[in-house]
C-alpha cells in the first residue's frame, strides 16, 4: 500500500476509534457531573473505564499491530497512565476558567495527540519493526 494512503487510513481509523471513545468519555462524564460528581474525580474514572475498548480498537483496527500483547499491552497501559494523569490534572487546573464540558474536550484533544505519537512509535511496534 502507498505510504501516504496507509498514513491517511491510519489517521482516519485512529480518529474514528478515538472519537467513539471520546464521545463515550464526554457523555458519561457529563451525566455524572450533572448528578453532582466533581469533574476532577469523574474524568479519570471514566477515562480508565474506556481503556480496554480503546486498546482493542487501536491495536486491531488502527495500527494492525503484530506486536505481542505481552509487549504492547503494558506499554499501552503506561501511555494511558499518562492520559489518566492529564485527565485528572487538566480539569483541576482549568476549572476556574472553563466549563466541565470544555475541560473534557481539552483533555480529549491533548490525550489524542499524545497517544497517537506514543502508540505509533512505541506501543504497537512489533519487534524489529521500524516506523
Amino acid at each position: 500500500m502507498n505510504p501516504r494512503v496507509s498514513l491517511i487510513r491510519r489517521l482516519l481509523t485512529f480518529g474514528a476509534v478515538g472519537l467513539g471513545a471520546t464521545i463515550g468519555y464526554i457523555a458519561v462524564s457529563m451525566v455524572l457531573v450533572d448528578i453532582g460528581c466533581r469533574p476532577w474525580i469523574v474524568s479519570p474514572l471514566v477515562y480508565a473505564a474506556i481503556i480496554p475498548m480503546a486498546y482493542m480498537g487501536q491495536r486491531t483496527l488502527t495500527f494492525r499491530s503484530k506486536a505481542n500483547h505481552t509487549s504492547s499491552l503494558p506499554k499501552y497501559l503506561v501511555i494511558q497512565g499518562v492520559g489518566l494523569v492529564l485527565a485528572a490534572l487538566i480539569p483541576a487546573v482549568v476549572s476556574e476558567v472553563v466549563s466541565p464540558a470544555g475541560s473534557f474536550v481539552i483533555v480529549s484533544g491533548i490525550v489524542a495527540v499524545t497517544n497517537y505519537i506514543l502508540l505509533a512509535r512505541w506501543a504497537f511496534l512489533a519487534k524489529g519493526e521500524i516506523v
